[in-house]
């Protein structure tokens, strides 16, 4: 297979090459036409790519906005060793925009965006004349998909102030998946969560009925998570909504739908308690079909509940039964006990015999903590506070132990690194001073 996967690599070589220098020495050979098929075959791009962009360059003039918005999608595709090809056909179409039809342009646009593709320059051609001529569905992808790529805050204000954060009841009738992937990018770009997201949160509140439970349950944690728009006027809209819409909905969702329900209500607690409640009362029946980390979800969910609600002790019983009968099978990872550990002790810090058994179990597993759990540990014990326990100063001196040891291991570690690296760089600069000899 080997031999036959090397003679398929040195073919393509070869054949990359032959096309290469056939596009360099007879580019008027190139025509639009046997584009599309070009752009499909498995090429060493490095070797044709800038020739055959040379070659298309007297062929791209006064093209219609458009008209290679197929070669250009297919082109952003392809390895960034082919990215001269996506960047004059993007050329083209960006210097023709402006005399579009709407729904080209957002077409243009879109496929730019959501390749990385001019990305800047994609962001400057939403401004008036054609921000007023693109389509507020199309307009909300290309903003997502620019933030998605991480553009400046800069850049994307402009349109989220003059078009989709003041749309109004138009920003309603957007599809809602192009609403969510809005607000899934206010993750990556701060100015989208401070600009678009109550926007998005009202719009999506006026028709709820027509979203699925698990986006309801998606966007809900992204604006109650977000740290700009969860007290805004649409978040509240939102909020006020989705308990009467959703808790009808309840009984039919599956166990995975239905944790994202709890987590969601769960980061909006302060606005829909009854909706934790209903949803946690309706998982909790479903607990005999759920996995540990399905409990473990469940159990984050409903802790703004309080350690006195009848779920969540509950689910505390239920994880001081199974970690006292895990003595030869370990039922969660170490890191996962640890954070029981901080989740009990903020919701049921007098629960003595459940933090006698997290206790034994992490001693048993300590050694696979990771920095994750030790972090955990240290917010359940603050500087050896927290709730008390039989055994509780012998888990924290087992825990300074193990950060001790693991902090040995790390330096040593540590220590090795230059010796490897000055290893390379001497066995580099005797590779190249054999190399200027033989010259």
């Amino acid at each position: 297979e080997k031999e036959l996967s090397d003679a398929c690599e040195g073919a393509v070589e070869s054949i990359s090459e032959l096309i290469g220098t056939r596009v360099r020495h007879v580019p008027e050979e190139v025509s639009l036409e046997m584009l599309p098929e070009l752009l499909s075959l498995p090429l060493n791009w490095r070797a044709v790519a800038e020739p055959l962009a040379d070659a298309l360059s007297p062929l791209l003039k006064n093209q219609k906005p458009g008209v290679l918005l197929q070669p250009l999608r297919t082109a952003c595709k392809l390895p960034k060793s082919a990215r001269p090809i996506a960047e004059a056909l993007a050329g083209v179409e960006l210097r023709g925009i402006a005399y579009a039809e709407g729904s080209v342009a957002a077409e243009i646009l879109l496929a730019l965006a959501e390749h990385n593709c001019q990305i800047s320059t994609v962001a400057s051609k939403l401004r008036p004349p054609l921000l007023q001529r693109l389509p507020l569905p199309d307009l909300v992808s290309i903003v997502a998909a620019l933030g998605e790529q991480g553009l400046k805050d800069d850049l994307l204000r402009p349109p989220l102030q003059a078009k989709v954060a003041v749309a109004g009841p138009g920003l309603a009738l957007v599809p809602p998946s192009r609403l969510l992937r809005l607000a899934a990018a206010s993750q990556q770009s701060s100015c989208i969560a401070q600009t678009a997201l109550g926007p998005v949160a009202g719009a999506a509140a006026q028709s709820l009925e027509s979203w699925t439970a698990e986006d309801v349950s998606e966007l809900m944690l992204l604006v109650a998570t977000s740290g700009f728009a969860e007290n805004s006027p649409g978040a509240k809209r939102l909020f006020s909504r989705v308990t009467e819409v959703l808790t009808p909905r309840l009984s039919a969702l599956s166990v995975t739908v239905l944790l994202k329900v709890v987590v969601a209500a769960g980061a909006a607690a302060a606005h829909c308690r009854p909706l934790l409640e209903a949803a946690a009362n309706r998982a909790a029946l479903k607990g005999a079909d759920m996995k540990p980390e399905q409990m473990m979800l469940l159990t984050q969910g409903v802790l703004p509940l309080g350690g006195s609600h009848p779920v969540v002790t509950r689910l505390l019983n239920f994880w001081a039964q199974l970690l006292a009968g895990a003595e030869k099978a370990p039922v969660l990872p170490a890191d996962d006990i640890a954070q029981l550990a901080m989740m009990a002790s903020m919701v049921a810090p007098e629960n003595g015999l459940m933090f006698h058994v997290i206790a034994q179990r992490l001693q048993e597993a300590g050694s696979s903590l990771t920095e994750a759990g030790f972090a955990s540990i240290d917010a359940a014990f603050p500087g050896g506070a927290g709730p008390k326990f039989p055994g509780k100063e012998q888990l924290l001196t087992f825990i300074e132990e193990l950060k001790r040891k693991k902090a040995e291991e790390s330096q040593s570690k540590a220590k090795l690194v230059p010796r490897k690296d000055r290893s390379r760089s001497r066995s580099w600069r005797s590779r190249s001073e054999r190399r200027s000899r033989r010259r």
